[in-house]
């Protein structure tokens, strides 16, 4: 009799659940193996921790007192007053936390605007001096090009007198 060789990943049954409520069977084509690490977290959605499941309702009455009097808390009462006591400061700090974010992204948020407004506004200015100075290099241009063609009418008239003379001579 040969003995079946052992493994850490469990072998699935013909027909297992694949955790989100639906039946699966497995074929000979499958080569799937699902296995469950408790360390990972709760394995169904329904597995929900509370509080006084946590590392901090594990610890003693008084290592639950010390850490209130660390943070200036009520060391008052009996263990589940306690880890409530923590955790809504624990809350409390996360909101502040939150709100002082939100209001720096708030404070962040106008600075930039205002930096914005007012480099739009540089970038403007900039276009409509730009436009002027085009416009006068503009009508300096014209003005040269017309000096131009007028010298090369002259050149022109000049050659053609010119022709017209060694023709004649």
């Amino acid at each position: 009799m040969t003995e079946k060789k052992r493994s850490l990943i469990p072998e699935l049954p013909d027909e297992y659940d694949d955790g989100f409520g639906d039946s699966k069977t497995v074929t000979a084509n499958d080569n799937i193996k699902i296995f469950y690490d408790e360390e990972f977290g709760p394995r169904f959605e329904t597995e929900i921790l509370t509080i006084y499941e946590s590392k901090r309702y594990k610890k003693t009455l008084p290592e639950l007192k010390d850490m209130c009097k660390r943070r200036k808390l009520p060391v008052g009462g009996n263990k589940k007053e306690l880890v409530d006591r923590l955790h809504e400061h624990t809350e409390k700090i996360k909101q502040d936390k939150l709100e002082n974010k939100l209001k720096e992204e708030a404070q962040e948020k106008k600075v930039v605007d205002r930096h914005k407004d007012t480099a739009l506004l540089k970038i403007k200015n900039n276009i409509k001096r730009t436009k002027a100075t085009r416009a006068v290099q503009l009508a300096e241009l014209v003005k040269q090009q017309e000096k131009f063609d007028e010298t090369e009418k002259q050149l022109r008239e000049m050659k053609a007198t010119l022709k017209t003379l060694e023709q004649y001579l």
